[in-house]
């Protein structure tokens, strides 16, 4: 007969492996873009410093709902990099959020906006490190 605890140890490491998951707020998030219009990840560059999540939500939710914003920071000091994301569930409103914020001003800085490239895409033609070169 297996213990509670071994049965809990179980139930825990199967839910790992097998990708089984409680609901959460984020599952119902991707359960709902599954069934409606795809969302768009959209990639904010040159921010001010100063510029925080919120406000960056409010200069996107004039387009429509923003569902995430992450202003990328510095591990060590945590101070801005000076770009960020907003993922919007609409394509349509993440488009007109993008061609109404590109080369807008925000906090002194002027936006760039474009739609965020995977990070597959953007690695695809790195020739760093690693293999033999013969000369």
């Amino acid at each position: 007969m297996i213990s509670s605890y071994n049965k809990a140890l179980f139930l825990a490491y199967s839910q790992q492996c097998f990708g089984m998951y409680q609901k959460t707020e984020n599952s119902q998030h991707n359960l709902k873009l599954r069934k409606g219009e795809p969302g768009m990840n959209i990639y904010v560059g040159n921010l001010s410093y100063e510029v925080t999540e919120d406000e960056l939500r409010q200069a996107f939710a004039a387009f429509g709902e923003v569902e995430n914003v992450k202003i990328v920071k510095d591990y060590y000091s945590g101070r801005s990099k000076g770009f960020g994301f907003v993922e919007m569930p609409g394509k349509s409103e993440a488009q007109s959020a993008i061609e109404g914020l590109n080369g807008t001003d925000l906090k002194g800085r002027t936006l760039k906006v474009n739609k965020a490239k995977s990070r597959s895409d953007s690695r695809r033609g790195s020739r760093r490190g690693g293999g033999r070169r013969f000369y």
